[in-house]
């Protein structure tokens, strides 16, 4: 299955694989913003459709509006076959 990603969602999905852990929507734009980058769709947007490709996994959080975020296994392996180093 080949997977196409916008350069938005390919920045969030890189951001995700930096960090360990899973990490909620703010963190994920404060990372964002550090790095200085724009993003031309909304970050919701690039995590849905990320979520829905099954490259990224959301755990809801209960009692909060936003939940977490992290790379899936599929996703790991996307971006090392997309971009070898």
């Amino acid at each position: 299955m080949t997977i196409e990603l916008t350069a938005s969602q390919l920045r969030v999905l890189k951001i995700l694989s930096r960090i360990t852990h899973p990490i909620g929507y703010f963190g994920i734009v404060a990372r964002l913003e550090l790095r200085k980058r724009v993003l031309t769709e909304h970050l919701a947007t690039a995590l849905e459709a990320l979520a829905a490709c099954g490259l990224v996994k959301f755990t809801p959080a209960p009692g909060h509006r936003f939940g977490a975020y992290c790379i899936t296994a599929a996703g790991t392996q996307w971006l090392s076959q997309e971009l070898p180093e």
